[in-house]
């Protein structure tokens, strides 16, 4: 039997991984349940974690999206990938008492932080991927209103 070998790019690894595609977060979740299958159930945790600053949520309230896409589903049943996404956060997230310790191994911070900003959960995601040296912008209010329309801003 002979076989041919091709360059791909990222469209083969969107048409190849349904999975991970119809994520709302990205999440690599074939990769987390590899890891699960091979007894690396705290990798399998962290690889959870990374896109997602909720996936012990998500793990009990997803839609779970990477179900209907999984292609297992066309041979027998998809992967229970939320259920698994479930057993790795019960055993190394926030509910195990020590997932926070998990995840701050993965990904140490440089310095202390003092301040405290209040963000929504998009944006904090954002600041996650970054890392911990992100800076923050400051936002200041103007003492004259800004020119152009105000039908726009409150009064």
């Amino acid at each position: 039997m002979r076989f041919e070998t091709a360059d791909v790019g990222a469209e083969w690894f969107d048409a190849n991984v349904p999975c991970t595609q119809a994520c709302p977060v990205l999440t690599n979740a074939g990769r987390y349940v590899a890891a699960i299958a091979s007894g690396d159930d705290e990798l399998a945790y962290r690889i959870a974690r990374l896109p997602n600053p909720f996936p012990s949520i998500c793990g009990r309230v997803c839609a779970a999206p990477c179900e209907i896409a999984c292609r297992r589903g066309s041979i027998d049943q998809p992967i229970a990938i939320r259920a698994l996404k479930r057993y790795v956060c019960e055993k190394f997230g926030v509910e195990s008492g020590h997932g926070s310790n998990v995840y701050a191994d993965a990904m140490p911070m440089s310095r202390p932080r003092e301040e405290r900003v209040a963000i929504g959960a998009r944006v904090e995601a954002c600041f996650q991927r970054i890392g911990p040296d992100a800076v923050l912008p400051q936002f200041r209010l103007a003492a004259e209103p800004p020119a152009g329309p105000l039908w726009r801003l409150p009064t």
